[in-house]
């Protein structure tokens, strides 16, 4: 079976408004609480929370949770201690997602039981909440590089424009510090580089991006460094076309330490030889 990874997650909490939901459904995912109401539900406060459902369901964002504040409850046997608004909301708004009603109860006011329970289903719910969404998009991210991938191979598609896309999918995962499933974007980003230079190659088959990158003038050679991927010039550089061969083996060259830098020696080995095979080729 595979391991368990851990990732991480920084976000912020802003007031709700239906202005700043997201107008696409790919970039839609929002968790949020929109309002105050209070047991028993009134007629206003559930036509408000109906309406910010609906809101979300027009901009098909299915990553929402509700939160309950619960009442002070010191001295209350744990039996009678009922979430009444917490289930009324799952039977008139969540009745097939209950999970997404969690109440929670203040730390600062209440020392009970119920306080860390409530806390520690927050995280879990939130987590598994964030964990879905992620999978969802990347996974549709995914195979839309796959489509792009058979494209470039077809000469459809620019291979550099590819490049783009597929490294932002490492961005994502780099974000997360997934760094082994980042480390792959450029890995496979290399070897389609290599297999695109070696049909140009074998069969002449026209590649104007290539033609292009080949015609590129190595101006200056810099030493083998390490990139920061938040460098924006020399990402940029690369993303434009701008970079000759030396360059943009280099770049991929620091890419592919993803901040391991014990794979100095092996690395740059490979950088060497296969930037010069590469050079003799084209």
């Amino acid at each position: 079976g595979q391991t368990d990874r851990n990732v991480h997650v920084q976000c912020d909490f802003v007031v709700y408004s239906e202005t700043d939901l997201p107008q696409t459904p790919e970039a839609a995912n929002v968790i949020g609480r929109p309002l105050k109401i209070s047991s028993p539900i009134s007629k206003a406060g559930g036509q408000r929370l109906e309406a910010w459902l609906r809101a979300l369901e027009r901009r098909c964002i299915n990553d929402w949770m509700v939160l309950v504040i619960g009442e002070d409850c010191v001295g209350k046997p744990r039996s009678k201690v009922k979430p009444v608004l917490a289930d009324r909301l799952k039977v008139d708004f969540c009745r097939q997602k209950p999970n997404r009603v969690v109440v929670l109860y203040d730390p600062f006011k209440l020392e009970h039981s119920l306080v860390k329970e409530s806390w520690s289903r927050l995280l879990h719910e939130l987590g598994q909440l964030i964990k879905s969404s992620y999978q969802r998009l990347i996974g549709a991210y995914e195979t839309h590089i796959e489509h792009l991938r058979r494209e470039c191979r077809e000469r459809k598609c620019n291979y550099f424009e590819f490049f783009s896309y597929q490294e932002e999918l490492a961005a994502v995962y780099e974000s997360l510090s997934v760094f082994d499933e980042a480390l792959n974007q450029y890995e496979q980003l290399e070897s389609l580089f290599e297999e695109l230079v070696s049909t140009f190659c074998e069969t002449g088959r026209s590649m104007p991006w290539l033609v292009n990158f080949v015609s590129l003038e190595f101006s200056r050679i810099d030493p083998l460094g390490i990139v920061n991927f938040s460098d924006p010039e020399k990402r940029a550089h690369v993303r434009a076309q701008m970079a000759n061969l030396f360059e943009f083996k280099l770049y991929l060259f620091s890419r592919n330490l993803m901040q391991e830098y014990e794979r100095i020696p092996v690395q740059a080995v490979r950088f060497l030889l296969g930037t010069l095979h590469q050079a003799r080729l084209l």
